[in-house]
């Protein structure tokens, strides 16, 4: 029954239902129901560590919905659900984390049926995503699965059939390899225009594993990522330029062993393009509508860390790198006159003239106008 009113009197009529010939005796009481579970608010949201690895030992916590109560107002259906809540720590950055749930015993019609709902920080916040497929999975590479150190994450876990209740098991298990550990889960880039980083990617490589893919140009693989990007139509001037920027080390060495490999093909049948030690490579010609894979690789699976991708493109080569073929600049009356954007890429050293203190120096990059 419901929730019942204080000081209330209520009658219970007991009959058969059919012929008037079936008379039976039976016994009849009144009874508290189940105590709600403890957990079953976000107040008093239970809490549960993160176990190492890719298993639910040595921290298993089970649950159930038995007698729980509707607490949040909107679940990921929008409904009103009885439900029972878990809360843990996040203790790393960009570290891959899952949840699994494990449907144990109760009169659900099916494990779909099983709902896991994920918050930052309150029951208030926006959900951060849901599922009925018996995981969460905080991959670390979206932005809204992207755990933050020392942050609160709640679990809210409820079934979406009213008057129906089960018990369940569910780990947080991690950190775990990246989500996009292997060629065929190669996180998509995009090209960022000029030279910015706009369309950059964070990503780590921290508990990844080495693929089974050779490299040209490093002896040993300790461990590697994948991205992939598809040459734009039409394609964009200048070489286009793949750039690790903005290391930061979570075990090991500040500033290890990296190299970067650009594929073409597909994953189960990949094709070099070129290979090169450190954190910059050119990607000197692509076929427009070509996808092309890029492994992140670090020699030594013991240094790892978070760090951004930046794919954009160069400039091409200038040609004003002389007085002769000096580039001619629109004057302008005011200051209504347009700028030019140029670089130095491609320009030649100058050893013939001074600088304006009348120094003779060589001039590395020198253009002219």
């Amino acid at each position: 029954m419901g929730a019942l009113a204080p000081n209330t009197t209520y009658y219970i009529r007991v009959y058969t239902y059919g012929s008037t010939s079936w008379i039976h005796s039976f016994n009849i009481c009144v009874s508290l129901g189940a105590p709600p579970p403890a957990n079953d608010t976000y107040f008093t949201a239970a809490s549960f560590s993160i176990n190492p690895g890719e298993t639910c030992t040595p921290s298993i916590t089970g649950g159930s919905t038995e007698a729980a109560t509707a607490e949040h107002p909107n679940d990921c259906n929008g409904n009103l659900p009885k439900d029972v809540w878990y809360k843990f720590t996040a203790l790393s950055p960009l570290a891959h984390i899952q949840i699994p749930i494990k449907f144990i015993a109760g009169n659900i019609s099916s494990n779909s049926t099983l709902w896991m709902q994920a918050f930052e920080g309150s029951n208030s916040a926006p959900t951060l995503m849901c599922s009925n497929n018996g995981i969460l999975d905080f991959d670390g590479h979206n932005a809204a699965t992207t755990l933050k150190p020392g942050h609160i994450y709640y679990i809210r876990v409820y079934n979406d059939e009213p008057g129906n209740a089960c018990s369940f098991d569910l780990c947080t298990q991690g950190p775990l390899p990246p989500s996009y550990d292997e060629c065929s889960k190669a996180v998509t880039i995009t090209i960022s225009p000029d030279e910015t980083c706009s369309k950059g990617v964070r990503l780590s490589n921290l508990n990844a594993t080495p693929s089974s893919n050779s490299s040209s140009c490093i002896g040993t693989v300790g461990s590697d990522v994948w991205l992939k990007f598809t040459a734009p139509s039409p394609l964009p001037p200048g070489d286009i330029q793949v750039e690790i920027k903005d290391y930061l080390a979570l075990t090991g060495i500040t500033n290890p062993l990296m190299a970067m490999e650009v594929y073409s093909g597909n994953c189960g049948s990949l094709t070099p393009v070129l290979c090169n030690l450190g954190t910059a490579i050119n990607v000197l010609s692509v076929t427009a509508g070509q996808t092309y894979y890029i492994r992140i690789i670090s020699a030594d699976g013991q240094n790892a860390g978070n760090f951004t991708v930046c794919l954009h493109t160069k400039p091409p080569a200038v040609t004003n790198v002389s007085c002769a073929t000096a580039m001619a600049l629109n004057t302008s009356a005011n200051a209504s006159a347009q700028f030019i954007h140029t670089s130095t890429v491609g320009a030649l050293q100058d050893n013939t003239l001074t600088d304006c203190g009348n120094n003779k120096f060589v001039f590395s990059n020198a253009v002219w106008f």
